[in-house]
């Protein structure tokens, strides 16, 4: 079975730090619109001006293209070090969560691509072991593609 067609990979950047948690970045504003605190908003412009120095030589991208976004987190230090010893942890993994730390990410590649998030159709995040860093890859995709469960999800 084949997971993953070969796609037009638009962009790559790395973080060297990984950004805070998403509950520490926003703030719920007028009408329960999520907003960037004071913190969010500093963080996010030292975001983008990591990747504007990896991505400035590159083309602008066409905003009515349907694109892919793969955020990778990585996190040190994932296993419980007493999982299976007498008197240790039930759970192999700790829990650190990946899922909180990608909407600043997200709206940071959003915003420097000049591609809303409207055009963003495939938003994947993804926890790895290694040292604390996050990568992103925007691929393009196929207008097709938008209509229709991928086949990797397909329950046989």
């Amino acid at each position: 079975m084949v997971l993953v067609r070969e796609r037009k990979l638009v962009r790559h950047g790395f973080f060297s730090e990984l950004p805070p948690s998403d509950n520490h970045l926003y703030t719920n504003g007028f009408k329960g619109r999520r907003v960037k605190t004071t913190n969010g908003r500093n963080i996010a412009n030292h975001l983008k001006s990591e990747l504007l120095g990896q991505w400035m030589h590159l083309p602008a991208l066409d905003q009515n293209v349907p694109y892919g976004l793969v955020t990778v987190v990585f996190l040190s230090n994932l296993l419980n070090e007493t999982f299976g010893r007498k008197g240790g942890t039930e759970r192999r993994y700790k829990k650190l969560d990946a899922s909180n730390r990608g909407k600043l990410i997200e709206d940071v590649v959003s915003e420097l691509i000049g591609v809303d998030d409207s055009s963003a159709f495939d938003c994947l995040r993804l926890k790895r072991i290694g040292e604390p860093h996050a990568e992103v890859y925007v691929y393009e995709m196929e207008e097709a593609e938008c209509l229709l469960t991928p086949d990797w999800l397909t329950l046989p």
